[in-house]
């Protein structure tokens, strides 16, 4: 049991990291004309700079324009002109 245990505890520390709020720092909110980061309140310096890293990603990567560009591909009429 101890042998499986000291293999298994890679994954399990990569699953915890790939789960901490610390690692990505924050969620980009959509929907806004701009980039927007949620984030914990009561984050470490880690957790805002990851935060900074992912708003910079999403500036790089054209997330905006990119979202922009595929709502103009879908035909939706506004609520109650169906």
């Amino acid at each position: 049991r101890l042998a499986g245990a000291v293999l298994a505890n890679g994954a399990f520390k990569a699953l915890k990291e790939k789960g901490s709020y610390e690692t990505y720092g924050g969620s980009p909110l959509l929907g806004v004309n701009g980039v927007v980061i949620i984030a914990h309140g009561s984050s470490s310096a880690l957790a805002v700079r990851n935060a900074i890293r992912v708003a910079m990603e999403t500036v790089e990567n054209g997330v905006n324009t990119r979202i922009q560009e595929a709502l103009s591909q879908i035909s939706v009429s506004p609520i109650g002109q169906e």
